[in-house]
C-alpha cells in the first residue's frame, strides 16, 4: 500500500477509494481511528454485538477535521 501504517484507517481509507471496485465501504471506526472497543462484531460471542453507535459530537469532529481531505481524495479517485 506504499503507506506508513501509522494511521491504518486512514490507508485502507485511501486504499478502498482507490480500488477499481464500483463501491467502497469505509467503516466511520476506521475514520474514526477507534480501536477493538468499536466492534461491530466479535466472532463467536452471542451477546453484545451490533452495539455501537457513533456520537453526534465524533462525526462532527470528523467533519470539521477531515471534509476537505475526504472531499480531495474523493475527486482525486473519481469517486
Amino acid at each position: 500500500l506504499k503507506v506508513s501504517g501509522e494511521n491504518i484507517g486512514w490507508d485502507l481509507f485511501r486504499a478502498a477509494i482507490a480500488s477499481v471496485a464500483d463501491y467502497a465501504l469505509i467503516p466511520l471506526q476506521d475514520l474514526f481511528s477507534l480501536g477493538a472497543e468499536a466492534r461491530f462484531n466479535n466472532p463467536g460471542t452471542a451477546q453484545g454485538n451490533w452495539s455501537w453507535r457513533y456520537r453526534p459530537e465524533q462525526l462532527a469532529a470528523l467533519m470539521s477535521e477531515s471534509a476537505d481531505y475526504i472531499r480531495n481524495q474523493l475527486a482525486l479517485y473519481r469517486r
